[in-house]
């Protein structure tokens, strides 16, 4: 597979984009839950997904199969999330745990601060 995925590239490098279409459909499944598990987020993921394969495209005349296409692959897409995250362009989903209620769900009708929070706005008032 990994010599054929190489040949592939060689097409791509020559700017094939039906051999393109193949790596994309190959491999857009795998990273798209890859990058999920990164962001949280589907929208997040596949604007990621997508210049991962952008830059499949751009550098297909450097690619050396050093190692397997799919760790290449999957390098690029984990410096691309590693920068959103980085750049906090994505907010993680993360819940507080004052925000919890006793059955463990995140208590929607009552706003209740964390108790260090409700000692800060005591001093302030006072």
């Amino acid at each position: 597979m990994e010599e054929f995925e190489s040949k592939i590239m060689v097409e791509v490098a020559k700017g094939n984009l039906s051999e393109f279409r193949e790596i994309v459909e190959r491999h857009k499944i795998p990273l798209l839950n890859y990058i999920y598990r990164y962001t949280g987020d589907r929208a997040s993921a596949e604007d990621i997904a997508q210049e991962v394969f952008l830059r499949v495209f751009k550098t297909a005349k450097e690619y050396r199969p050093l190692s397997s296409f799919k760790t290449w692959l999957f390098k690029i897409a984990t410096n691309l999330c590693l920068n959103e995250l980085r750049d906090n362009r994505i907010q993680r989903n993360s819940i507080d745990i004052f925000e919890l209620n006793e059955a463990g769900f995140v208590a929607l009708t009552e706003k209740r601060l964390s108790p260090t929070r409700e000692v800060e706005n005591r001093e302030l008032r006072a």
